[in-house]
């Protein structure tokens, strides 16, 4: 652990500085004498030990047999051999067995102490004393353990002699009983048979067709394969957490293994095997091969497990994956290609920052892909997305956006009270009255609002690039649109006399005439699209009468979208960025709404305008059934827009009496 997390201190202060440093840690840690893992000895005398049964995980010092030194490892690497030494003599009255220490087998005629070892999973079958003639009273399992089937011990190896020799599995287990030092033994398919003489958890990988057995082990039987708790499973179900379900599923090895393998194996079924990241470098050079992983780091620490690497690349800014031997832990971002590894019998492995259990002990992120997928895209417009972590199984926080909510609801109020009061319109005044205009003008105007609520929400000092972008585009708009409206007044067009002959009308009909064309302009330089609404002929009032060129319009329309899209365009950029804690505003919902109508809108524009000209006749007669209708109102716009008609050929007012009559009752 010191060598893991000092490294840059020792380099920085040198060789001796670092050594001396290591050796202050370590006498400060163990200044009572001890080994690690290991109780304060204790007084213990013959009468006090079991007569029947040995005693794991204690170790006894006394007085040793005369002339006989602690047995070699030569002759004694288990700890019923050594009991056997001492049930063979007569002299010997007790036994103690430590595979960690060298020689690891005392036979002792007396004792006057004992201690515990608290090192379980290193030593648990290796460490015990007793009394001549005890035995091992414990259960068959802790005696003869079962077989670990698709389980794969890492490094510990003694013995490669019977790889190659094409041995059973039954054969491989009796060559480890017989094999000094050898404890474990391995057994991979095709009848690949390796001798091992340790097998601590932290060792062990999940591994398909590879069987891990201990020297006098036993087999079991196939374990089946695991599967998640129906009630983990009901209750990711009935709360719509499916990507918690996925990585609960993901969490299991495809392949079977032992419920106790699956719990206490580090991440059982998430790493590889034998295979690494493409990585070429060329040292001369210093430079990488094409299709290289980007080497971050290099750890050479001796026998590091493949959970101890994965917490590593965890640690580490930008690490996606790692791959780790005996002696190396690699951490790697941007692997394109994995290769398998030259060595068939090395104990390289690899696997992501994250598996599945770790992103489920991480708990459920509540952001803005959980709330999209639980309750779909559109509640991102009206909930708080916390951006927080909760167990799994547990709900993310459900909090509405109180103001994005509301200019949702203000929105839809306004529209809905546009298209009311336009079609009231329509059918007061005899279907002269253009809905569709009304509400094209209405969905400009509030657009524009859009803009300006987004532009002022969008202040915030970690992103002012967007304010003053947003501020900027604001305006150049209004520029152009003033510039477009003058020239537009100015011009020889259709359009232009259109304009004209309609401000000569308002200053004839309504005395207010200059509120009137401020109020016109000032809502027309906001956005173009307010234009329509004086070409609705809502109410039948003059200011509402401006004749349309479907042509000139289509213009306006297609400049009017070329104004949206920048706007949108960093509204979408800043959600993308900055989808924290507020969501996605509301704001973004409806410029975004704003700008697919205005795609239509340009589309059925250009339909009519398109059958306009190749159907002239339909557009004539059109025209005519609408200036028919307007002459009844006034029969001086009729003449102002048919300069060549005789008055003669303008509708009477005696037969239309009735009709004028009518109007004017309406008008009162």
């Amino acid at each position: 652990h010191l060598f893991r997390t000092i490294p840059g201190a020792f380099l920085a202060m040198g060789r001796s500085t670092g050594a001396a440093v290591l050796l202050l840690c370590c006498l400060i840690g163990r200044s009572d004498g001890q080994e690690p893992g290991e109780s304060p000895p204790f007084n213990i005398t013959m009468d006090e030990l079991d007569t029947e049964c040995w005693t794991w995980q204690r170790l006894l010092d006394g007085t040793f047999l005369e002339g006989a030194d602690p047995l070699p490892l030569e002759e004694v690497w288990l700890v019923d051999q050594c009991a056997e030494k001492c049930d063979a003599r007569d002299d010997c009255k007790a036994w103690s067995f430590d595979w960690l220490h060298r020689p690891p087998c005392s036979l002792m005629s007396g004792v006057s102490s004992g201690q515990w070892s608290s090192m379980r999973e290193h030593n648990e079958q290796f460490i015990a004393s007793g009394k001549r003639d005890t035995k091992d009273c414990r259960p068959i399992d802790a005696r003869r353990p079962c077989f670990e089937h698709n389980i794969r011990l890492l490094w510990s190896g003694i013995s490669y002699e019977y790889t190659d020799a094409n041995l059973t599995m039954e054969e491989c287990q009796a060559k480890c009983y017989v094999t000094r030092e050898c404890r474990y033994f391995q057994y991979t398919k095709p009848n690949i048979c390796y001798l091992k003489n340790r097998a601590r958890w932290g060792n062990k990988v999940c591994s398909e067709g590879s069987t891990v057995g201990f020297f006098n082990g036993r087999e079991c039987g196939q374990p089946s394969l695991l599967t998640p708790s129906d009630t983990d499973v009901s209750r990711l179900k009935a709360q719509g957490l499916l990507s918690s379900l996925q990585l609960l599923y993901e969490s299991y090895p495809t392949f079977n293994v032992s419920q106790e393998s699956y719990d206490m194996v580090n991440q059982c079924g998430c790493y590889w095997e034998g295979t690494v990241p493409f990585y070429e470098h060329d040292e001369d050079t210093n430079t990488t091969a094409e299709g290289s992983a980007v080497l971050l780091r290099e750890h050479r620490v001796r026998l590091t497990a493949p959970r101890e690497c994965q917490l590593l690349c965890q640690g580490e800014e930008g690490c996606e994956h790692f791959s780790t031997g005996s002696k190396i832990c690699q951490l790697w971002k941007d692997v394109k290609e994995w290769v398998p590894k030259d060595d068939p019998h090395s104990d390289w492995g690899a696997g992501p920052a994250l598996c599945p259990r770790d992103r489920l002990d991480e708990g459920l992120l509540c952001d803005s892909s959980f709330y999209r997928q639980r309750y779909t895209a559109l509640s991102l417009f009206v909930l708080k997305v916390k951006d927080v972590r909760v167990p799994m199984g547990d709900s993310c926080p459900m909090e509405i956006n109180w103001p994005s909510l509301g200019w949702i609801v203000a929105a839809a109020v306004i529209f809905l009270g546009c298209f009311i009061m336009a079609s009231v319109s329509r059918a007061y005044y005899e279907k002269t009255t253009n809905v569709v205009s009304v509400m094209v003008a209405a969905i400009a105007m509030f657009d524009f609002l859009t803009d300006m609520a987004f532009v002022a929400r969008s202040y915030d000092e970690k992103m002012l690039w967007v304010f003053w972008c947003g501020l900027l585009h604001l305006i150049i708009m209004m520029m152009f649109n003033t510039a477009a409206l003058i020239t537009m007044t100015r011009s020889a067009g259709k359009q232009g006399d259109y304009y004209r002959r309609w401000m000569a009308s308002l200053e004839e009909h309504n005395r207010h005439y200059r509120t009137a064309t401020a109020i016109i302009f000032f809502s027309s330089f906001l956005h173009l699209g307010t234009l329509h609404l004086f070409g609705s002929r809502l109410f039948g009032r003059t200011a509402f009468s401006l004749q349309v060129h479907q042509k000139s319009f289509l213009f306006f329309e297609l400049l009017t979208l070329a104004e949206d899209l920048p706007q949108v365009t960093l509204q979408v950029s800043y959600v993308l960025l900055n989808s924290g804690s507020q969501g996605i505003p509301s704001v973004t919902l409806v410029s975004l709404l704003t700008s697919v109508f205005q795609i239509l809108k340009i589309v059925l524009f250009g339909l009519k305008y398109a059958l306009s000209t190749v159907f002239p006749s339909v557009a004539l007669k059109s025209h005519m059934t609408h200036m028919d209708v307007e002459s009844q109102r006034d029969p001086s716009i009729y003449m102002a827009s048919n300069p060549s008609r005789s008055v003669s050929s303008a509708p009477s007012k005696a037969s239309n009496g009735k009709e004028i009559d009518r109007d004017t009752d309406r008008q009162t």
